[in-house]
């Protein structure tokens, strides 16, 4: 409660908003660590068994294999890179989507990729 309260309530932020804008016009699904991004957007996400709550794998200090994570990328239209993606994902996972996603917008914490398919 205490995360999504800061960053929904007290820490409403202009990129934030401007990315969500963004996103509306971006092909789905999208593969996002922060659902909330896709709620507002009102953008389908890439379904995988976790795409609830990507935050488990932080509690439980695990993440996804990376054959686990190309698969969901290979079936994204759209990736949204924040600093919790950052955070979790490999330099090869980043790497991927940078030779396989072409970046459509970028602001001081969010990068939106497109894929190139």
């Amino acid at each position: 409660f205490n995360h999504l309260k800061f960053h929904l309530v007290d820490a409403k932020s202009p990129d934030f908003f401007q990315t969500i804008e963004f996103l509306k016009n971006t092909p789905e699904p999208l593969f996002t660590f922060e659902p909330i991004y896709g709620l507002y957007a009102k953008r389908g996400l890439t379904y995988h068994y976790y795409v609830a709550d990507m935050r488990y794998f932080r509690v439980m200090d695990k993440n996804l294999a990376e054959g686990d994570y190309l698969d969901i990328l290979k079936r994204s239209k759209t990736v949204l890179v924040e600093p919790f993606a950052k955070s979790m994902l490999s330099s090869n996972i980043l790497n991927f989507i940078q030779n396989n996603f072409k970046i459509v917008y970028q602001d001081s914490i969010h990068q939106i990729f497109l894929s190139n398919q």
